[in-house]
């Protein structure tokens, strides 16, 4: 699936071919672990939005990187509930984390559109796979994630971001696991998202669940550019002909990461 780009303004730049950019990822939900005789549903996948952006000397851009959801102890009834991923922020641009995975949750499996308001929605029913920022799940099969021109340009490869956690069986005592959504959803039994995907179900009665995947923020800058500073330790590479800033997310974790960039 393609990222939509929404051409907010290219501000001042010294050449056609430079283009300021943004990316922003949120984190992945987390899946509850299992009690009783039935296994709970996958995490979504957070939501991503990338974009051009125009500089105004002086403005300072708020930063945050959403945490992946902390995987949560489902053996009590009360408890089957996973937690849900931290939203990122760019400056007032904003993308919410993916829903929690829970024991015996009824809503729809997945929100479709790079620019979503929400994340991936929690699997509907019992062992459902996790939504994606991409696609729906199917059943199971948590729903695929979307690509980042700007981390695949800066890290290499087609990693997809907000993929949805894969679901498991309905009954006690495990069962065949479905699919993660495309490189960021956990696998079961307990596995972990990556790359803003959600975390999927342990087997019956195993306790933790999988955590979610961390989000992210990178900024993509001509070089003439002048950054006067930057909180929260961005990641700085000069690479293809920008200077990329970049906050990575923590998986797994209820901390988030912040920070800032001043023009």
């Amino acid at each position: 699936m393609v990222v939509r780009h929404v051409l907010a303004g290219t501000g001042r730049q010294s050449g056609p071919a430079v283009v300021n950019m943004f990316v922003i990822a949120a984190g992945g939900a987390s899946a509850a672990g299992n009690g009783g005789n039935a296994t709970a549903a996958a995490g979504g996948g957070g939501a991503i939005l990338e974009q051009v952006f125009s500089i105004n000397t002086g403005q300072t851009y708020t930063i945050q990187a959403g945490n992946g959801g902390p995987g949560i102890n489902g053996d009590l009834a009360a408890g089957r509930l996973g937690s849900a991923g931290g939203y990122s922020q760019f400056g007032t641009f904003y993308v919410s984390g993916g829903y929690a995975g829970a024991y015996g949750a009824a809503g729809a499996s997945g929100v479709v559109g790079s620019t979503a308001a929400g994340g991936g929605n929690a699997g509907g029913g019992s062992a459902g796979g996790g939504g994606g920022a991409g696609a729906a799940a199917s059943t199971r099969n948590g729903g695929i994630g979307i690509q980042s021109i700007l981390y695949n340009e800066l890290y290499g490869g087609t990693i997809y971001w907000g993929g949805g956690g894969a679901g498991a069986t309905t009954t006690g005592g495990g069962g065949t696991s479905g699919t993660s959504g495309l490189t960021g959803g956990g696998l079961f039994p307990a596995g972990n998202g990556t790359y803003g995907g959600g975390g999927a179900p342990n087997d019956w009665n195993l306790g933790i669940g999988g955590g979610g995947g961390g989000g992210m923020v990178i900024v993509r800058l001509n070089p003439a550019i002048t950054v006067s500073s930057t909180t929260g330790s961005p990641t700085v590479t000069n690479k293809n002909g920008y200077n990329y800033y970049a906050w990575i997310g923590n998986n797994n974790s209820a901390t988030v990461v912040t920070g800032s960039i001043t023009f």
